[in-house]
């Protein structure tokens, strides 16, 4: 499980780097609308398509990667016996529809998985049960 978080940790960070990769190409290629202050001075600048790979890695790694991420830190402070409130503070209302239908099945998925290690086979009402604490 840890080496599941340490894993999405170096791919959050290997998109970032691709994302910087992109953005310095796109700078070099509009440096002369720029001033040295970085204020904008005007002029066309055409675009090879790196700004459409830059958006997709960058919701990439904001979305999935990220929501990956989430739940394996969830699971793996669940199958510690980790108090959820100690993880998380609170989830914020408008976010709860992806909480429950796309990282609470991967806690589940994933304590599934990991946790017959300890004997258990099936985690669902006690990861509902764990959420309220």
């Amino acid at each position: 499980m840890k080496v599941r978080i340490k894993e999405l940790a170096q791919e959050a960070k290997f998109i970032r780097f691709e994302e910087n990769k992109i953005k310095s190409k796109q700078k070099i290629r509009s440096n002369g609308y720029y001033s040295i202050s970085g204020e904008w001075l005007g002029g066309y600048v055409e675009h090879d398509g790196g700004s459409r790979d830059f958006l997709e890695l960058n919701q990439h790694r904001k979305c999935e990667v990220r929501e990956a991420a989430r739940a394996a830190q969830l699971a793996y402070g669940f199958l510690r016996e980790i108090h959820y409130s100690k993880i998380e503070s609170k989830r914020k209302p408008e976010k709860e529809y992806r909480f429950k239908y796309y990282i609470l099945p991967e806690i589940k998925r994933l304590a599934k998985k990991f946790g017959k290690l300890q004997g258990k086979e099936n985690y669902d009402e006690e990861i509902e049960k764990w959420l309220t604490t």
